[in-house]
């Protein structure tokens, strides 16, 4: 029986309009709790997100420092000064030590620019009551890439509608194509990763390998299966934001891996927006982000490369309507 569905992530200097649909979405959807780990201790955390027993915020202070020091990947600690990634995994271990006190019975993890779209059951409870039934304990699911069709995106979950499919759901003959377009080579086909998010059943044999997989998680191929929807970059104030906060990153992730050789365009984002200016940062984002897409939307949307997925935004759109209108009554407007 499937008990609270959770998701853990980390986050810093995020929208609060992004936040509140993040969490209003997954909860529409079936997830009952959210481990809100705040990267910056001294952030302020939104009221609104205080005030609910849907979530459970954890500051990145001397306590949760210390907790770090528990956790099975306490080797990652000398990288937690300059690695997110350090951070993530460390966070997403104390996540899956917390959640049976919280209820959670499986834990997701993704980012706040990810939604969980919930293909092939009528909501998450549903899902992961399937995995129970046929003895999956942990599970890694395809990410497809948001495109943002225009610079001047505000909310990108109600805004962002087209998406790259994961090269895990092409064809040979839907790759080739690409590599003959001027996409270029799969290899640089996504602009960030494409190895998918996890999902976990609580136990004392979860183990995190990485924040994109646990130890023996099976992969969810088909493409009637809950997918990870990435907005990563969707609106220049958006990409702008991302890159601040990240800062002059390391070239290797964990003192090992070349990101240059994985993700180049993480790099050249990286450099171009601490050059401070942002008109060279706006020209870089249209010429790499949206300019290099326009022309192509139409043919690879028809080869299915690209999908339009509308649901997530209807959703949304759905929910903060209702809470909108509540909100009015109470207020004695309607």
């Amino acid at each position: 029986m499937v008990d609270k569905i959770g998701i853990a992530t980390t986050i810093r200097g995020c929208d609060t309009d992004i936040l509140n649909s993040f969490i209003k979405y997954h909860l529409f959807i079936g997830f009952d709790h959210f481990i809100l780990f705040y990267d910056d201790e001294n952030e302020c955390v939104p009221t609104i997100f205080n005030e609910t027993d849907h979530i459970t915020v954890i500051k990145n202070n001397t306590e949760n420092r210390a907790n770090w020091q528990g956790t099975d990947s306490k080797y990652l600690l000398e990288f937690t000064q300059t690695d997110l990634i350090a951070r993530q995994i460390l966070n997403l271990e104390l996540a899956i030590k917390m959640a049976p006190s919280l209820g959670v019975s499986w834990l997701v993890h993704i980012d706040v620019d990810e939604l969980f779209l919930c293909l092939g059951w009528k909501n998450v409870k549903e899902h992961f009551q399937s995995l129970d039934k046929h003895n999956v304990k942990a599970i890694n699911y395809v990410n497809y890439e948001c495109i943002p069709e225009r610079s001047n995106v505000t909310n990108y979950f109600l805004e962002g509608t087209l998406f790259k499919k994961n090269v895990k759901h092409l064809n040979e003959n839907q790759k080739c194509e690409i590599e003959s377009s001027k996409l270029g080579s799969i290899k640089n086909y996504f602009l960030f990763y494409e190895n998918g998010k996890p999902a976990g059943k609580i136990s004392d044999q979860l183990r995190v390998y990485s924040p994109h997989l646990f130890f023996n998680s099976v992969q969810a191929r088909t493409q009637n299966f809950p997918i990870i929807l990435h907005y990563p970059i969707c609106g220049f104030k958006h990409f702008y934001a991302k890159y601040k906060v990240m800062g002059m990153f390391p070239d290797k992730w964990l003192g090992q891996y070349t990101i240059n050789d994985y993700l180049p365009f993480h790099v050249k984002a990286r450099d171009i927006v601490n050059l401070k200016d942002q008109s060279i940062a706006l020209r870089f984002y249209q010429d790499e982000v949206i300019d290099r897409y326009c022309s192509l939307t139409s043919q690879l949307v028809k080869r299915k490369i690209f999908r339009r997925i509308s649901l997530p935004s209807r959703i949304l759109r759905k929910v903060l309507l209702s809470e909108a209108s509540v909100s009015h009554i109470k207020d004695g407007y309607l």
